[in-house]
């Protein structure tokens, strides 16, 4: 993956699907002081946010002594929303890999409600969902002045970690199987052209209340389906019914964090598994979890087989991503939590600016057991009506199921 972002910075250093943004709204009890001197120590403890991204001879991560960011300091806004705004606006000028430039942090004072909004903005290529609550964990620690934890492995310890974790036994063969079975993967047909001018990106949200979300797991456990599938199940069941066919392919990003030490870094520990649905897949039901947990259990068992290679072999249409143009998260990553002595702190998680994909669906388990569901599309590539129909059917899809197991 990092590799693929390199690429893609290469190539599009302008493509904000490229960058990570976290915000927390944090009381006027802050010391700005502090917070800069605790980004310094977490610059500092992670090799990941100091390595330089070399191109040539060949590609290479390299660890460099690049200073830390400061913590710079805007102008007050009279919002949150407006401070939002200045900050995207700050952080609008690319960074760069190549020279280490991985990560920027700002400030801005907040009239209407007091305080602060603090801003995180760091590449993908160093950064996944799980390293924002290590950062963030991080962060309060150097701020409080507390203990940190275990020292995160160096660059070339979380290399060999990885690579004793995920090694494979004939790894060509993998590769050969995998390719084969994505060949020929028919490409999903949005039923609605998008309107003439549409542009940009655009997010609807749903929300599934925590007892129906425990019904979910109740028929999922009688079915012998984790969580992940009944909702994969779900999704594959509105996917063909609204587009009018039974085999298409999704991406599922996958955390590579099978080792303790790597759950201490903060890096792009994550592969993208594409999962093909069809048939049975696709048709909902009991029959239809069943065979989504069966077809799960084979992608994730495949081994590691490198996406590049699985997509080079794939039939596809120029200007549309390989193999699969929708994603499918079930974020239960742990949450950011700032724990400042003294300040009262609210994460703000924000909208992505821009999609790789066509599409994303990413549901978010609250802390309260609901499930908030999130659906970001291109609106040049999906219309309106299609992501709304897409969402709605998803959630009445989930709400059924829920309700037939309590």
């Amino acid at each position: 993956m990092e590799l693929v972002f390199l690429t893609r910075h290469l190539t599009a250093p302008q493509d904000l699907s490229q960058y990570c943004l976290m915000t927390w709204h944090l009381d006027d009890r802050l010391d700005p002081e502090a917070l800069e001197a605790a980004v310094a120590a977490v610059h500092a403890r992670h090799q990941s946010l100091r390595t330089a991204f070399r191109v040539d001879p060949r590609p290479r991560a390299e660890v460099t002594d690049v200073p830390a960011p400061p913590l710079e300091l805007l102008d007050a806004r009279p919002t949150l929303d407006e401070a939002v705004v200045a900050l995207r606006a700050l952080f609008a000028e690319p960074l760069e890999p190549r020279d280490a430039d991985l990560w920027r942090t700002a400030l801005v004072p907040v009239t209407d409600r007091g305080g602060w909004l603090f801003g995180v903005l760091v590449h993908h290529i160093v950064f996944d969902g799980r390293s924002e609550s290590v950062l963030a964990r991080d962060l309060s620690d150097a701020y409080a002045g507390r203990e940190p934890g275990p020292v995160p492995p160096t660059l070339a310890e979380r290399t060999a970690l990885t690579a004793a974790a995920t090694a494979v036994t004939d790894p060509a063969a993998r590769t050969a199987r995998a390719r084969q079975e994505f060949r020929d993967v028919p490409e999903l047909r949005w039923p609605e052209p998008p309107g003439p001018g549409e542009s940009g990106t655009r997010h609807l949200d749903r929300s599934v209340p925590g007892p129906l979300a425990a019904g979910l797991d109740v028929r999922g456990t009688a079915l012998g389906a984790s969580r992940f599938v009944v909702l994969l199940s779900a999704w594959a069941d509105t996917l063909a019914e609204i587009c009018g066919q039974r085999d298409f392919a999704v991406g599922v990003p996958v955390a590579e964090r099978t080792l303790p030490e790597l759950d201490r870094a903060v890096g792009c520990l994550i592969d993208v598994v594409p999962v093909r649905l069809r048939g049975a897949a696709a048709a909902g039901g009991d029959d239809g979890i069943r065979e989504t947990g069966r077809l799960v259990h084979q992608a994730f068992g495949r081994g590691v087989v490198p996406f590049t290679a699985v997509a080079e072999s794939a039939t596809t249409t120029a200007g549309r991503p390989p193999v699969f143009q929708t994603l499918f998260a079930l974020q239960d990553n742990p949450p950011p939590r700032l724990d400042l002595p003294g300040v009262v702190s609210t994460h703000l998680r924000q909208p992505y600016p821009a999609l790789p994909l066509e599409l994303h669906l990413e549901v978010w388990p609250d802390e309260d057991g609901a499930l908030d569901m999130v659906l970001s599309h291109r609106r040049e590539a999906v219309a309106d009506v299609t992501a709304r129909k897409l969402l709605d059917g998803f959630h009445d899809r989930l709400t059924c199921i829920a309700a037939g197991a309590l």
